[in-house]
């Protein structure tokens, strides 16, 4: 110890120095230093640690050794269980399930377990707590009360959890619901909206297109009438003056001027009487025309404000080459067509690999064209046919100048192009006629007309 004391650390003569032994022996009235032993020492140390464990609250902490080699992460599960039975914690868990493990207050009880019972009490008194426990199923004998606490067993507080989750996540379903639903009545609020508009401005285009494909049909149909009039004006006019000057060219001015003179008054006036006539007629005819094209515009836009059968650019396309054909031919198609028109009759045929004429038996059923060997196929039924040509989006024009044929018709098709041959003009006009009202119906009826 003194020679510890002695030592030249300072560390060292310090640890091993008592605090009260500092101090001179003139300080101590000349008496002589108390020696300091090791067991004193220790003494004085096993005290400090008593009084300082006095002063702390004891808990005791049971370890479990995994295995008696002392290696990692490898478990001996015999002598784990061997030393939980010698601990006693397996009777101490025994013990609390037997009794009541789990405490809580009322006023914890009920702000944990509520939404077993959205409907009762949230004050947090006995009676609320034994609402939500007859609620929920438990039993009476798994739990009891207290003054300020309900007691519960471990296992019905466990089930009376699960019940807490599946009714937690029961209402986070109603809410997810809930929003998603008024999400997508949003959107689809905004897709309806904005499918109305794309709609208007659909129609409202195809409407202008068609008002203005009408109105332009009507200008031109106008100014061809004025300037048919205006000519026969003028060549009335003309042959009146020629007459009147080859009259006085030859009999000279004295020969019954009068009577000439009248005669050509006579006839100048029969003459403005039959444009004025002839005006009346095309005026009516125009009114009529109009007429015509103003309640099929008003049907048109009727079925518009309906949705239905919008026209594309394609069939009011094939709609204006469909009425440039009946204008060559001469045809009015202002009136739809009761029925689909039927039509049998004879007619030569340009086919085969040499472009021969051929006599056959045509008969026009529904949108297509049949054509038989003879009257008595076609008796038989359209499965004795040897063709047939589709009318639908089909034009019929003149065909005598590219065939080179008299009275020919020349039907374009979308994918061919055919030439039949009538036995006389009449003939030749009636088929025209009957064609083109056939295609005219199967296009209203199709909505492109």
């Amino acid at each position: 110890m003194e020679l510890m004391q002695s030592s030249g650390s300072n560390f060292l003569s310090a640890l091993f120095t008592e605090p009260g032994q500092a101090g001179s022996a003139s300080a101590q009235g000349g008496t002589k230093k108390k020696r300091r032993t090791v067991a004193g020492q220790f003494k004085a140390s096993l005290i400090s640690l008593t009084d300082r464990l006095a002063a702390t609250h004891t808990h005791y902490v049971r370890t479990i050794k995994p295995n008696a080699q002392k290696k990692a992460k490898d478990i001996d599960f015999p002598m784990v269980l061997r030393q939980l039975l010698c601990s006693g914690v397996l009777e101490v868990m025994r013990i609390r399930v037997a009794g009541f493990p789990v405490r809580r207050t009322f006023e914890q009880f009920t702000d944990r377990f509520w939404v077993l019972d959205p409907d009762g009490s949230r004050t947090g008194g006995i009676d609320a707590c034994r609402a939500l426990l007859a609620k929920s199923g438990i039993p009476a004998e798994s739990f009891t009360f207290g003054k300020s606490k309900v007691f519960l067993k471990d296992r019905p507080y466990s089930a009376i959890e699960a019940q807490r989750t599946i009714a937690r996540s029961r209402a986070a379903s109603l809410l997810q619901s809930a929003v998603q639903r008024v999400r997508s009545q949003a959107y689809l609020r905004g897709v309806l909206s904005s499918t109305i508009a794309a709609q208007s401005l659909a129609r409202r285009a195809a409407a202008r297109h068609s008002f203005v494909a009408m109105f332009v049909m009507q200008v031109t149909s106008s100014r061809f009438i004025r300037q048919t009039l205006a000519r026969q004006n003028v060549a009335i006019c003309v042959r009146l003056f020629m007459s009147l000057a080859h009259v006085f060219v030859r009999r000279g001015p004295h020969v019954k001027y009068c009577s000439l003179l009248s005669r050509g008054l006579d006839e100048k006036k029969a003459a403005e009487e039959a444009a004025k006539e002839a005006e009346r007629q095309a005026e009516l005819k125009e009114r009529e025309s109009v007429a015509a094209l103003e309640r099929k515009l008003s049907r048109r836009v009727e079925s518009m404000k309906l949705g239905n059968n919008l026209p594309t650019p394609a069939s009011m396309k094939l709609t204006g080459k469909v009425l440039a054909c009946a204008k060559t031919f001469g045809v009015d198609l202002a009136e739809v067509p009761s029925s689909a028109p039927r039509m049998v009759g004879n007619l030569t045929k340009q086919g085969g690999s040499f472009k021969s004429w051929n006599s056959r038996w045509f008969e026009l059923r529904g949108e297509r064209l049949y054509y038989f060997k003879n009257k008595k196929d076609a008796s038989v039924g359209v499965e004795k046919a040897k063709g047939d040509v589709p009318l639908h989006g089909a034009t019929v024009e003149n065909g005598d100048q590219d065939s080179g044929k008299k009275f020919c018709l020349k039907i374009v098709t979308s994918g061919r192009t055919y030439f039949v041959a009538a036995q006389s003009q009449d003939d030749k006009q009636s088929w025209a006629q009957t064609l083109l009202q056939c295609i005219q119906y199967h296009l209203n009826e199709s909505g492109q007309w």
